[in-house]
């Protein structure tokens, strides 16, 4: 299973979204979605980010991206994902948040527990994000290695947006 972050939803229900690839149009998101990605899904928190964004950066077109979001949630492409273990999640949470050896790359307490949410589902292998933090942060990573591993669980990966669109 494939969790997204809140920039790549966006990307995905946002027409006018700056990150989203020029020239992509809905039909071409839907393929990429079979074609790259078996199911994705979107962590609770990452859901609640993008009602706030669609407020604030989608507010003149929030209709439209709010039908889009409906639409690709109905016809099953992407499936919200309601927070497991809480005492897990959010411990992680607040050491992910605590890793950084640069104030340049804090992670956000957002971002920490959305991270937090992919990493504590067991069927998640993958989290796609344009954050370079959470993509190079070696702490992080590591930090991510090693939770999974005490838990037996599968490796997972953190990739960049651009992975899902080769």
């Amino acid at each position: 299973m494939t969790y997204i972050d809140t920039c790549v939803l966006m990307m995905f229900i946002d027409t006018k979204d700056p990150l989203r690839p020029e020239g992509t149009k809905w039909k071409k998101i839907e393929n990429v979605l079979k074609k790259n990605v078996k199911q994705i899904a979107v962590p609770m928190p990452a859901f609640g980010e993008a009602f706030c964004k669609i407020r604030d950066k989608a507010e003149d077109r929030i209709h439209d991206v709010r039908e889009e979001l409906d639409r690709l949630i109905n016809a099953n492409y992407i499936k919200i994902r309601y927070l497991r273990n809480g005492t897990d999640l959010f411990n992680i949470a607040a050491k992910l948040s605590k890793k950084n050896n640069d104030d340049r790359n804090n992670v956000s307490p957002m971002d920490a527990l959305i991270l937090a949410s992919a990493l504590t589902e067991p069927e998640c292998t993958t989290f796609v994000t344009t954050d370079t933090t959470l993509l190079m942060n070696s702490d992080i990573l590591e930090l991510v290695e090693e939770w999974r591993s005490n838990n037996n669980m599968h490796e997972l990966k953190i990739v960049d947006v651009n992975a899902i669109f080769r």
